[in-house]
């Protein structure tokens, strides 16, 4: 089977190759003048599917697989307002889902004015709690602001984009509904472990 080339897109010091089938690849420079293609992205299924385990009440686990790389707390003479889930050491790793129906609110990728720190990331609520996801892997990015999406939609593929030491999602959540709560908000996000197990996920 032939793939073919509909154009290359800069980004970076890397390539995107698109093609005619919707697929993505990314090149990286080797540093003699070669890039090597490192992951076809999928394109985004325009329904994603639910969780395919609908049990009410629980909700999904935001990196199936993926343990615990570094959770809520005191981290490195500073405090890491989040928990981290690693599956992989490779550049893309499990898809990242939605723990809960929600509303997106926010979903930018990398490479199309996505945070500096955050790189690839989605933040919605579900009415209650806001949700934050960051370092998704590029050009993976599924969901879309305004769209609402039901528990264990994937919203983008686990990577190492922003400011990151190796691939992973860092996983907040907030008491409260925010559009953007990175954005002056006054507001800390508790430890999300405690609530994801208080709704049925194991981690």
């Amino acid at each position: 089977m032939f793939m073919v080339v509909r154009y290359l897109q800069k980004a970076g010091d890397s390539l995107h190759i698109h093609h005619d089938d919707g697929t993505i690849q990314t090149a990286y420079p080797t540093g003699s003048g070669l890039y090597l293609v490192a992951y076809t992205a999928p394109p985004p299924d325009p329904d994603p599917d639910p969780d395919p385990d609908p049990e009410p009440g629980v909700w999904s686990h935001p990196a199936p697989g993926a343990p615990i790389y570094s959770a809520y707390g005191p981290r490195s003479g500073g405090f890491h307002y989040g928990t981290d889930f690693s599956s992989t050491t490779a550049a893309v790793g499990v898809p990242i889902l939605a723990v809960t129906e929600m509303l997106i609110t926010t979903a930018v990728d990398a490479y199309e004015g996505g945070n500096e720190t955050a790189g690839t990331y989605v933040k919605g609520n579900n009415g209650t709690y806001t949700f934050s996801y960051a370092h998704g892997a590029d050009n993976t990015l599924a969901v879309s602001a305004g769209q609402t999406v039901p528990k264990g939609t994937i919203l983008f593929y686990e990577g190492a984009t922003g400011n990151v030491t190796g691939t992973h999602l860092h996983f907040e959540i907030y008491e409260g509904v925010y559009s953007d709560p990175w954005a002056g908000y006054p507001v800390f996000p508790p430890n999300p472990e405690p609530i994801l197990a208080a709704n049925g996920v194991a981690l």
